[in-house]
């Protein structure tokens, strides 16, 4: 990897060496992996806001199923929780950061403190340390509070939980069995997180209620390549966030 402003940069295969540091790396060309390497190669990461592209699918999968209309009113479809406001707001404005509904960023919870339910969260109550999520449509504005809401919006029209929901749409049809939007990340696949010290203790990633937004896992060399709109996706590049 060349270094900036003319520092000598140090090679892909020195950083990997490096101990005690968990890392991948990947090569797309021509829509698919061209050469990836990870140390160890089998490691889960906490994929942060590349969860966002598979809920997305998940819900276009609905879409396309005439289970949803992305046009149409969202409350339509959300039982359990209503978004507030009179404005209108579609699936498609949430899928694309322009239901002006805030709340950019969800930094998590610590595991083994008070951890808010996903409605708790949307509401802004505690102990969510977020504010609520509200929506005045308008031009683009991140948000990851709009993801929030079409993970609730999947789980009330799927009737399931939405780590399953999102497993029965979207990874078990591609075959990525290494992939899972569950928290806490389950017991079975503990000891392939993306840390050095796992047997030493509880794993030190916070948990999250918003996990369509922030929190899928997957293995870096998954067998099936995501495609978005003909476009090349993820196949578990991930960041992991740490207390």
């Amino acid at each position: 990897m060349p270094g900036s402003g003319g520092l000598p940069g140090e090679s892909v295969a020195a950083v990997l060496a490096r101990s005690k540091v968990v890392l991948g790396v990947a090569v797309i060309e021509r829509s698919g992996i061209a050469w990836s390497a990870g140390r160890p190669p089998d490691r889960l990461f906490q994929a942060g806001s590349i969860s966002k592209p598979v809920t997305a699918i998940a819900a276009l999968e609905l879409a396309a199923r005439g289970q949803v209309d992305l046009d149409g009113d969202v409350n339509q479809w959300l039982t359990s929780w209503r978004l507030p406001g009179s404005s209108q707001v579609s699936l498609r404005q949430l899928l694309g950061h322009t239901a002006g509904t805030g709340v950019p960023f969800f930094p998590g919870y610590p595991q083994g403190g008070s951890v808010p339910t996903l409605g708790q969260v949307l509401d802004g109550t505690p102990p969510s340390v977020t504010p609520a999520v509200r929506a005045e449509p308008g031009p683009f504005r991140y948000s990851g509070g709009g993801y929030a809401v079409v993970q609730q919006l999947i789980a009330d029209v799927t009737g399931q939980p939405f780590a399953d929901a999102v497993r029965t749409l979207v990874l078990e049809p591609l075959g990525m069995s290494r992939s899972t939007f569950e928290q806490p990340l389950p017991v079975p696949l503990r000891s392939a997180a993306a840390r050095d010290d796992w047997h030493r203790g509880p794993l030190p990633f916070r948990l999250l209620r918003a996990i369509s937004d922030e929190c899928g896992w997957s293995g870096f060399r998954q067998p099936a390549l995501l495609r978005f709109n003909g476009l090349p996706g993820v196949r578990g590049i991930a960041c992991a966030r740490r207390r």
